[in-house]
């Protein structure tokens, strides 16, 4: 099974990077209990794959609490970066320096999360995988096993797919 989760709440006016936004600390409380809850409902997670950006694996360690649950820093999982993006990334050097990707163009992020979603298909029978990605990765990935996603998707808006 695969628990498709998007990031916790990255709104917050003391942004110090357009591109790669912290967490809003006043949302932790929500995504530690949200983390528990998943676990509850499906199990808890063989292993998580994240983005690498700051706000999604802030979010992966808070929804994983105390568990030692394996996080999957994964680039696959990143945000895509348009045009207008492109031209002032604007990231963490922690962040960069893992390795995201902004130089691709829209054809090569629709290879990029195809290739997620084949590894994921192929892994999620018999274990639980959580991944925390953002709201364009989580449509595109729903779509791909066969799931309308709403029009917006919500901070910690998350799916089961069997």
């Amino acid at each position: 099974m695969i628990v498709l989760i998007r990031h916790g709440n990255d709104e917050d006016t003391e942004q110090t990077h357009q591109h790669d936004w912290h967490l809003n600390a006043n949302h932790y409380h929500d995504i530690s209990k949200l983390g528990k809850k998943i676990k509850k409902q499906w199990g808890i997670p063989n292993y998580i794959v994240s983005s690498k950006f700051r706000r999604a694996l802030l979010t992966s360690r808070l929804l994983r609490g105390k568990d030692q649950i394996k996080i999957h820093k994964s680039s696959k999982a990143g945000r895509y970066f348009t045009s207008k993006n492109k031209l002032n990334p604007d990231v963490a050097r922690e962040t960069y320096k893992l390795g995201i990707i902004i130089e691709e163009n829209k054809d090569e992020f629709k290879e990029r999360l195809q290739r997620l979603c084949e590894k994921l298909s192929r892994e999620k029978d018999g274990r639980v995988i959580w991944v925390v990605t953002h709201a364009y990765c989580f449509k595109r990935i729903a779509r791909y096993f066969g799931y309308i996603p709403n029009q917006r998707i919500d901070f910690l808006e998350h799916l089961p797919i069997p």
